[in-house]
């Protein structure tokens, strides 16, 4: 698989792969994970699928590059912490956990404004969505009190007519 034609067919199996693993992240309820729209695939809900990517203005070999990166540094990083922690009998988990910590750190440290905007744009997208879900809460509970008054005026309404048939 050398040549254009391998390294296309390469880069489409890592394209997939990404989306594979973002649907598995998704079923296992992972924080952070996009669930909306659910008609889109998950690397769709991220936008970073190629067509979007290509429409950005992002030439078709860097796209190709940014997945394989992906996948490298992922997949790669994950071996290079099992593999060097594979002889550690106590604290294992705890010495991982500090790895991961501290690559995120280094992820954040090497972009930060980047970074800031990622998490700018995610918080931004998140105080949306609240704000619509607090207003769609809001309307429930006025309708919900309406109809509650409602109950309220044709009980009291049953009561009175109640009372007349007694007296």
């Amino acid at each position: 698989m050398n040549g254009p034609a391998g390294s296309a067919l390469q880069t489409r199996y890592v394209e997939q792969w990404i989306n594979a693993v973002l649907k598995d992240a998704e079923e296992m309820q992972m924080p952070g994970v996009l669930k909306r729209p659910e008609a889109q695939n998950p690397i769709q809900r991220y936008e970073l699928h190629r067509l979007h990517l290509e429409r950005t203005g992002m030439p078709l070999e860097l796209i190709d590059r940014v997945y394989r990166a992906l996948f490298t540094h992922s997949v790669g990083f994950f071996q290079i912490l099992k593999e060097s922690t594979s002889t550690i009998a106590e604290g294992k988990a705890a010495v991982i956990s500090n790895l991961w910590r501290v690559f995120q750190l280094l992820l954040q440290y090497a972009c930060p404004i980047d970074f800031k905007m990622v998490t700018t744009v995610m918080e931004e997208k998140h105080q949306a969505r609240v704000a619509q879900l607090e207003a769609t809460i809001r309307e429930i509970n006025q309708h919900a009190g309406q109809k509650d008054q409602e109950v309220k005026d044709k009980l009291a309404k049953i009561a009175q007519e109640f009372n007349k048939m007694e007296e």
